[in-house]
């Protein structure tokens, strides 16, 4: 008796932002947030932002969010995510309440570190969109709506949000094979266990 389970996994679909290592490290003061234009490429719900941190980067805790667009600013906080396991060199993703965004339409990507010391990011010096500060500097998270400090032309930032996957199931079966053997005139072989579940997210019928 030879048993198989396959379950067909289906990758995180980008729907904004930049999945380049930028070259130029850039980081914020703890309590400074800083926004980027991203446009969307697809539409589709948001259920994570990734942003890469570079090797110098101190933070302890770092809040990444997704703002509407407002006349050329960051407007309404559409979503936000917080984590505190981060890693340096590294692509850092963060799950967020998911939020819709629509192909062909402006969004802002803002980062914001509240704990350690400063985040270091990668962007890109006079790129082809922009960035900006927050006019706040002691930010405990992301505002819900954004206000206006300092401009600048660093953009885009290495960061990136990816659609939700809908919950899979996953059919998971043990022993993956079992060996039965039979004589002619000989005894029934011992019996056994075999375990059937499902180790996914969705309901398996």
């Amino acid at each position: 008796l030879c048993l198989t389970a396959v379950a067909p996994r289906v990758g995180a679909q980008v729907l904004l932002g930049d999945q380049t290592i930028e070259p130029s490290v850039d980081s914020n003061a703890v309590g400074q947030a800083e926004a980027f234009q991203v446009t969307a490429s697809l539409t589709g719900s948001v259920g994570s932002l990734t942003v890469y941190l570079d090797t110098t980067s101190a933070a302890t805790t770092l809040y990444i969010g997704l703002y509407a667009d407002n006349g050329g600013h960051p407007g309404a906080l559409l979503t936000q995510g917080s984590s505190s396991t981060l890693n340096k060199a590294a692509w850092n993703t963060i799950q967020v309440p998911a939020a819709n965004v629509v192909v062909g339409t402006r969004y802002w990507v803002a980062i914001l570190g509240t704990a350690g010391g400063k985040p270091a990011f990668r962007d890109r010096i006079s790129g082809s969109c922009s960035s900006e500060g927050s006019s706040q500097s002691n930010l405990q998270q992301l505002p819900a709506s954004w206000t206006t400090g300092a401009q600048y032309t660093d953009c885009p930032l290495s960061a990136y949000g990816t659609a939700s996957v809908a919950a899979t199931p996953v059919l998971s079966v043990s022993p993956l094979s079992v060996s039965l053997t039979a004589t002619v005139g000989g005894s029934d072989p011992l019996p056994f266990t075999l375990a059937v579940n499902n180790t996914g997210t969705g309901t398996l019928n």
